[in-house]
């Protein structure tokens, strides 16, 4: 889940600082460090023709990334709640979770009904929407994006190691289930 998280919300964040400007490609890489995902490479510290190789080979899931998260994100231009509403979908959907006690699975229902209600009235209430349900489907689209996203972010690192083009332990841990 923290991978998933993690991607969404420099996304987040980067439209936040930098807007909601299409053509923009600006991604907030860390705290201090930001990139153009649609010009840069992948920077490390490789003989030149490995490092062609990789961005080559990391070229398709650069592009995924911002045609399937960036750019939906961006023409959503959602508001903190309703990227709060989409975090707290994302970890207490417990359906996908094995081995949940009942008591587990009632407080993630509950949790989500009480987030679902909060969102509800924020469209109703602050943004007076009377129909709201194209964006929330829009929303869960892009979450099921991200966590498709975070899946080939794995299967490209265990590609990556098998064809010795780098080797990214990171991807492999416990952390990244």
């Amino acid at each position: 889940m923290w991978s998933l998280l993690f991607h969404l919300e420099r996304v987040f964040s980067s439209i936040q600082l930098y807007g909601s400007d299409i053509e923009d490609g600006r991604l907030l890489y860390t705290k201090d460090v930001a990139i153009d995902i649609k010009k840069s490479g992948v920077y490390a510290d490789l003989h030149p023709s490995k490092f062609q190789e990789l961005m080559k080979f990391c070229f398709p899931l650069k592009e995924a990334m911002y045609n399937s998260i960036m750019k939906p994100m961006k023409q959503l231009n959602l508001s903190t709640l309703e990227f709060s509403y989409m975090v707290a979908y994302m970890m207490f959907n417990v359906y996908e979770v094995r081995n949940l006690s009942d008591e587990t699975v009632t407080i993630g229902e509950h949790l989500l009904d009480h987030f679902s209600s909060e969102l509800h009235n924020y469209y109703v209430f602050e943004q007076h929407l009377t129909s709201y349900a194209s964006r929330l489907a829009r929303m869960l689209r892009l979450i099921s994006f991200a966590k498709q996203h975070s899946s080939h972010i794995k299967d490209y690192m265990i590609m990556a190691k098998v064809f010795d083009i780098f080797i990214c332990d990171i991807y492999e841990s416990e952390l990244f289930e």
